[in-house]
């Protein structure tokens, strides 16, 4: 693996705030052991009366596109107006085949809906409820019996820019990969209790994770919550455990794993332009970071520059600490919107990166949006 070399120090443009402690989290998490299982209750009932009154809270428009045997359901988040990139996912979904269900949180503008339909199959509005797990559970509610007849599964939302260009190949690669269960992105962090899942901005299931008991009886389980934090322990790692332990077929794209078995075998120009363009969680760590670059550019081994790699990338986000790595490494054609100052500079990393010919630019579309986010 490699790639030609960036400019020594760039981009320097802040840090992310330190982690809490793990006394903190630990606290937190006997805390949320005795306070689940009472708002488990509240969920239960939430969701039942959602349900009795399903037909007044959601409404679908059917657009002019059937619904095919390969099925997206894109959950967005737009009540004012619908971002450029939002179509330009529905477009890049169309034509890779897929029949595309929008599911819109918290509504949208009636002439919104009556655009969206000349592309899509359905139009889904409902109440800004339950997050990106309620959203996909009433999309998957209200498509019904089609499922049945289909052959594969896009499950993605807006929190992230995809692709960042038309030509971009990820979902023939899970469509490839795997007959059950994929996503670009498997998270399995070291001493953590829970085990590895599909991050959730995008999952893929193939005609035996879609026909499978596990894959129905989650669905059919699942209660809708208002608290993010449990929509992460029972909806994105929930639904990759009901499907792995059921012994559903998977396919891991990118996961840490991964990213640190490719920084091992690296080359010193790979390791270089990875420490360039690196966003580190801790000031202090930044100093180090300039000595060891300096050192490689006076052709020292490269081993300390592999180690302090490592040692970020087994307990950080690889994609937001090394975004330059990541997305060379495994050709991951998306960013996350999100707001979080450490996504913030990973956006800067990627766009300096992309300046200095280190990455290949986005559609101009796309690169708009993301330039606006990032230096808002």
């Amino acid at each position: 693996m490699s790639a030609p070399q960036g400019k020594q120090g760039s981009p320097r443009v802040g840090h992310a705030p330190l982690q809490e402690s793990k006394l903190l989290r630990e606290f937190k998490r006997a805390y949320f052991k005795l306070h689940d299982p009472l708002s488990a209750i509240w969920d239960r009932v939430h969701t039942q009366w959602h349900d009795f009154r399903f037909d007044a809270r959601v409404t679908a428009h059917r657009g002019e596109a059937p619904l095919g045997k390969k099925i997206a359901i894109l959950l967005i988040y737009q009540p004012k107006y619908v971002a450029n990139s939002v179509r330009f996912t529905i477009s890049h979904l169309v034509a890779n085949d897929y029949s595309v269900v929008i599911v819109a949180n918290g509504g949208m503008r009636s002439e919104a809906i009556q655009t969206m339909l000349q592309d899509v199959a359905m139009v889904v509005v409902r109440p800004n409820f339950g997050h990106d797990f309620g959203g996909y559970r009433d999309g998957l509610k209200v498509i019904g019996g089609h499922l049945i007849k289909a052959k594969s599964l896009l499950l993605i939302n807006d929190s992230i820019w995809f692709p960042l260009r038309s030509d971009d190949d990820l979902i023939r690669r899970m469509e490839a990969a795997t007959t059950g269960l994929s996503g670009p992105m498997f998270e399995c962090k070291a001493n953590r209790r829970h085990k590895g899942h599909f991050e959730s901005y995008m999952l893929y299931f193939g005609i035996e994770a879609i026909t499978s008991q596990a894959f129905i009886t989650y669905w059919k389980r699942y209660k809708i919550t208002k608290v993010r934090r449990k929509v992460l322990r029972h909806g994105e790692k929930g639904l990759s455990r009901a499907l792995l332990d059921a012994g559903v077929p998977s396919s891991i794209l990118c996961s840490r794993q991964a990213f640190m078995s490719d920084i091992e075998e690296a080359d010193r120009a790979f390791l270089r332009t990875t420490l360039t363009y690196a966003i580190l969680q801790h000031p202090e760590e930044d100093r180090p970071r300039i000595d060891l670059l300096s050192e490689m550019d006076a052709g020292m081994f490269c081993d300390g520059a592999r180690r302090f790699i490592l040692r970020h990338a087994a307990k950080g986000n690889v994609q937001e600490l090394f975004p330059y790595a990541a997305m060379t490494a495994f050709d991951l054609p998306f960013l996350k919107k999100r707001k979080k100052i450490q996504t913030q500079l990973m956006r800067t990393a990627y766009m300096q990166a992309v300046s200095d010919g280190q990455l290949p630019p986005a559609d101009q579309a796309i690169a708009e949006e993301i330039m606006h986010a990032t230096c808002d």
